[in-house]
């Protein structure tokens, strides 16, 4: 219960039939034949509006309450396979003494962070497989940078407003730019020929 309110919208209405409503969701046939009974220590009477949904063979054969859903839309492919990549259910304990004294700060000092590592990571059977068959886990983009261009003593020169303007002039860096540090490296190191400007990066810092 929220606010007062059923946070699944029970009870549902009355229909005559099935139907798939406007926002995609299914509106099932429930009927007002009067059918009621008693739920709970409080004597709840309940009637067809509060019949959660359900496959009458699939209760009959395993004895047990097996959600059914229709599934319309392409945005529930999530819903469903997260059912498939749920691990077990877990509780850690502690038990402590009465006379215990050890602070908050000593646990956070002591706390051994690989064994937190190993009881919290679980990998799941289509995790496992995913990396046994080589697949990226994550989605990684390459960062893009701009590489400068330009002629002979002319690169640019990037200070902040309060710096000192002598200082700036004396840098060791204030003549270099990646531009300059190719054509440098070209000179040096038969490798760095082989590159063209855009994949000298790849090799070089």
């Amino acid at each position: 219960m929220q606010n007062g309110q059923c946070s699944k919208r029970y009870p549902k209405e009355y229909y005559d039939a099935t139907f798939i409503r406007g926002d995609g969701w299914p509106s099932y046939r429930r009927s007002n034949n009067g059918a009621k009974a008693k739920v709970g220590q409080h004597d709840i009477m309940l009637d067809n509006r509060y019949i959660i949904p359900h496959n009458l063979k699939l209760l009959v054969k395993y004895g047990y309450h097996i959600n059914v859903e229709y599934c319309n839309q392409g945005t529930l492919v999530k819903y469903l396979f997260n059912y498939l990549n749920k691990g077990h259910d877990r509780a850690t304990v502690v038990l402590e003494g009465p006379n215990r004294t050890q602070s908050f700060v000593s646990m956070l000092q002591h706390e051994d962070e690989f064994e937190e590592y190993i009881k919290c990571r679980y990998i799941s059977i289509s995790e496992a497989c995913w990396k046994l068959l080589g697949f990226e886990m994550h989605y990684r983009s390459v960062a893009v940078g701009r590489l400068s261009f330009h002629e002979e003593n002319c690169n640019r020169v990037y200070f902040r407003d309060g710096d000192d303007i002598v200082d700036v002039v004396e840098r060791t860096t204030v003549a270099t730019s990646n531009f300059t540090e190719w054509m440098t490296e070209n000179r040096l190191y038969s490798e760095a020929r082989n590159l063209t400007y855009a994949e000298f990066p790849t090799k070089f810092t």
